[in-house]
């Protein structure tokens, strides 16, 4: 058996491949082009990064293979008025639905991913440090690498 690699289970690419490739959350963003790790136009935007928190492993040290990522999606909008905050919600409340749907997708390659969480009373509005409309919200992912040890 190869020796995994804890690069093996992460599963921020996979989601953000995810979501860029989501016809509904390009729907609700007006147009494909629009989910990324950065805050770049066009607008309005998802920006989709990993922020502390999260795990590697299991308590105890057993189980290494895993990874929980803590994924923060940002809907950014295009000034401080447009689209308006209930536009933004709508884009994180559609991103969170599709990133609902990967565990059940079919193995294909890369990580395995086997649970998408909300992290609780981690969403909602927040100006970006440029002044425009955001609307945040953090989910757990878990996944662990294509073969477990």
């Amino acid at each position: 058996m190869d020796t995994l690699s804890l690069a093996d289970a992460d599963p921020v690419p996979a989601a953000l491949t995810w979501l860029q490739n989501h016809g509904p959350l390009a729907d609700a963003l007006g147009g494909p082009d629009r989910v990324g790790a950065y805050s770049e136009p066009p607008y309005p935007r998802l920006r989709v990064h990993e922020v502390p928190g999260g795990t590697i492993g299991q308590p105890g040290g057993e189980l290494l293979w895993k990874v929980v990522a803590c994924v923060q999606l940002e809907a950014l909008g295009t000034d401080a008025d447009a689209p308006g905050i209930g536009a933004l919600k709508h884009i994180v409340m559609t991103a969170l639905a599709a990133l609902a749907q990967l565990p059940a997708q079919p193995y294909v390659s890369g990580p395995v991913i086997n649970g998408v969480r909300y992290v609780p009373g981690s969403g909602g509005p927040m100006p970006d440090v440029d002044g425009r409309q955001r609307w945040i919200a953090k989910i757990l992912i878990s996944a662990h690498g294509p073969q477990q040890p």
